[in-house]
């Protein structure tokens, strides 16, 4: 039920947003429902509404003989001139959402779909139809791998405190112990890849700094009374810069040389944000750029083989010598 603080405008708005979300229209009981007003009121904010040129505004019999009212479309400047291009990239990315560990943001895509589909009227289920078939062209399939799955609840809560920069208390489960224990943080954002983490300043004693948490792990959320202001200056992409995957560790100069058999290959890659790329004249490839994360380079170049060198770090050269006899032992 809408709020009881609604004005008449604010109800009259209530009323378009639900017929145009509608396909196939709604009743006056169904309307009185929706927008918590008597059969009267909801007679006239449809009469306020049929006099707006901008849309047309119809009541017809259902197949049960009941009367129901429809948009059947909007004009300029109701109307949101969505494209079936944009709406199916909408699809593609709430599939690409499913096969993540947060579907909360997918159910929320969903919820835009439909309201953006609605501004097209009358031909809202061919647009529609038209999006998902070209999102289904897309070739999206469910991921095979291994993926984890994140409690939506909680995902809500550390939202919320975000939001209100409120203290929170975890529950979080340990992965190198397996232990559980209560610690509190100063929640600041979140950061999705392979896993999904939250980015926050932990209180505890030993570790009073910026880590990451795993969502995955974390068993309880406590939204706590205290409040906190993030330092001057921070933002969660520098935060991300300072690292090549989602390990934590000290930034360190990078450079790797692609031969030139692959140069131009590896010049379509974004390997870090923060890369520069240079040419040499035998056609190999130099990237620069500085990140921590060893071990996520050395899994990941591995991939080239032969054709990719470690300038530097010394380190990056030991992991990926060791990883490569792996791979051939």
């Amino acid at each position: 039920m809408p709020n009881p603080r609604y004005g008449p405008a604010g109800r009259l708005l209530r009323l378009f947003r639900e017929l145009q979300s509608s396909h196939v229209g709604l009743s006056i009981p169904e309307l009185e429902e929706r927008l918590g007003v008597k059969r009267r009121s909801v007679e006239r904010l449809l009469a306020a509404l049929r006099g707006y040129d901008d849309l047309e505004l119809v009541g017809e019999s259902d197949s049960d003989g009941s009367k129901v009212w429809r948009i059947l479309a909007v004009r300029t400047p109701f109307a949101l001139d969505v494209t079936v291009d944009e709406l199916a990239a909408l699809r593609v990315a709430t599939r690409q959402l499913d096969q993540s560990s947060t579907r909360i943001h997918a159910d929320a895509l969903r919820g835009l779909a439909v309201k953006l589909a609605a501004a097209h009227g009358a031909r809202r289920a061919t647009v529609e139809n038209d999006a998902l078939s070209l999102a289904a062209a897309e070739g999206l399939v469910v991921r095979p791998g291994p993926r984890e799955t994140v409690d939506p609840e909680i995902l809500t809560g550390l939202r919320h405190a975000i939001l209100a920069t409120r203290k929170v208390k975890l529950r979080y489960r340990y992965r190198a112990t397996g232990k559980t224990g209560d610690v509190v943080v100063r929640p600041y954002g979140f950061q999705h890849g392979t896993r999904a983490y939250l980015i926050a300043h932990s209180e505890n004693e030993r570790a009073d700094d910026v880590r990451r948490f795993a969502l995955a792990n974390i068993q309880a959320v406590t939204t706590l009374d205290a409040g906190f202001k993030k330092p001057r200056g921070w933002s969660l992409e520098k935060f991300a810069n300072q690292s090549f995957g989602t390990y934590v560790e000290k930034p360190v100069d990078v450079e790797w040389r692609f031969s030139p058999q692959v140069a131009d290959e590896a010049n379509q890659w974004i390997f870090h944000p923060t890369q520069k790329m240079t040419r040499r004249r035998d056609g190999s490839l130099v990237v620069r750029f500085r990140a921590g994360g060893l071990r996520e380079m050395a899994w990941h170049l591995v991939t080239w083989g032969d054709e990719v060198t470690v300038v530097r770090p010394i380190r990056l050269k030991d992991h990926l010598f060791r990883m490569s006899s792996r791979k051939l032992s």
